[in-house]
């Protein structure tokens, strides 16, 4: 994790309890803050595959169609946490034995538990929101199968999620009626209940759809391509897109994830710099042709990440950011830019800048926003363009951009084109 997300995280969280059991469940219940835009509301996050008894639990998945021991320790873990403080409640564990000719997953444990009473009614009134990555992402969807109902989960996200497989959901279904029936939904959740982000670019086992099934809605992320396959898995290969969509739909509330994945394809001819290569032009566009590239790195532990995360803070806390929120179009530049920089500043700097991007505005307000951005970032630029579009309205030959060098930035995009 990068200093800015850890301070992020810090500023608008605190934990609320936490499982860190030997035999590879994590869970953390986070508690938004007061005064933040998470105030009143809980957020369960599942780790995914970390060690070796982890991977253990990967073998069990793929072979029996669930992680019986993760899946226990969920269980009993919730049941513990949100169960009154001091008082007896019922734990489950894996079956140890069956009747000949009957299977059972799971029976209720001979023993019971004490309650923490960390978690109470009230506060789940507000809503829970579940998210895991790979085995963290089963968990994730399996939770809201089991306790949907009872815990007040409003949705559910999981990252290169592990799948499920076709006796899953026997087995699951046999869980949820050892918990309770009125816990959970009794099903898997569906595409309104749960998004399911995966990287599309190159492969990812875990995540596949031809082994497992996927539940909830499937969201390809472009994530930047890991030439040796393990690395599309990683968490931070999402989180990094993720961030820099979250700060343009700020500016551009159309944004989809299907655009940005769009856009993030013609952000390098670099597949590992097409994150930073979007990344630059939006920054060119808002703060002027002079920043400091950022510099390009596709591992987890890059100083470039940490370079990255902290000057797209950095430019969401700038006043040009703040004040053009929500006012702006965001869309892929194309073999009309010379034309239409006779009339469009925004065209314009897309074509001086080589940018995949034209930053524009909504509205004619907007406009004259990003006009007195510009004005400021890109003074002597900005200058000459008034005056090439007044010397065009007066049909004179008095011309201050060098026409060879537009028609030569046009031509790279009537190539990509």
């Amino acid at each position: 994790m990068t200093p800015t997300l850890a301070k992020y995280i810090s500023e608008n969280f605190s934990v609320a309890t936490q499982a860190e059991l030997g035999n590879g469940f994590s869970a953390t219940v986070w508690r938004g803050s007061a005064g933040t835009d998470y105030a009143g509301k809980l957020f369960i996050s599942m780790r995914g595959t970390e060690s070796l008894v982890d991977w253990g639990g990967n073998f069990d998945l793929a072979v029996n169609g669930i992680p019986r021991q993760q899946l226990a320790d969920m269980v009993n873990w919730w049941l513990r946490e949100t169960g009154a403080d001091g008082v007896s409640v019922r734990q489950i564990q894996s079956a140890t034995s069956t009747e000949p000719g009957m299977y059972a997953a799971f029976e209720e444990a001979s023993t019971t538990a004490i309650g923490t009473g960390r978690i109470r009614a009230e506060d789940l009134v507000n809503g829970v929101e579940v998210d895991g990555h790979s085995l963290g992402g089963y968990l994730a969807s399996a939770f809201t199968y089991l306790f949907k109902a009872q815990a007040n989960v409003t949705h559910t996200s999981t990252f290169n999620s592990a799948g499920f497989t076709l006796g899953s959901e026997a087995k699951l279904l046999q869980l949820q009626n050892l918990v309770g029936p009125e816990y959970g939904l009794g099903r898997f959740p569906n595409a309104s209940e749960q998004t399911n982000y995966f990287a599309v670019n190159g492969l990812n086992v875990a995540t596949n759809d031809f082994w497992f099934g996927q539940q909830g809605q499937r969201v390809e992320i472009s994530n930047e391509l890991d030439i040796t396959q393990l690395g599309n898995h990683y968490m931070y290969k999402l989180t990094d897109v993720l961030a820099l969509g979250a700060a343009m739909e700020k500016l551009d509330t159309s944004l989809t994830m299907a655009t940005l994945n769009t856009l993030l394809k013609a952000g390098s001819n670099e597949t590992a710099g097409s994150i930073e290569g979007l990344f630059d032009s939006l920054r060119k566009a808002l703060q002027g042709p002079g920043i400091l590239p950022t510099p390009i790195g596709d591992a987890d532990d890059a100083l470039s990440r940490k370079d990255y995360q902290e000057s797209l803070s950095a430019l969401q806390d700038g006043n040009a950011f703040k004040s053009l929120e929500g006012k702006l179009t965001i869309t892929l530049a194309s073999a009309d830019l010379r034309a239409a920089a006779r009339n469009s500043f925004a065209a314009l700097v897309a074509l001086q800048d080589l940018s995949p991007v034209v930053i524009s505005g909504k509205d004619a307000a907007a406009d004259a926003l990003l006009a007195t951005n510009w004005q400021s970032s890109r003074a002597a630029d900005y200058a000459a363009w008034q005056s090439d579009k007044s010397a065009a309205s007066r049909q004179t030959a008095k011309y201050l951009f060098d026409s060879k060098k537009l028609a030569t930035n046009n031509a790279y995009w009537e190539i990509a084109a």
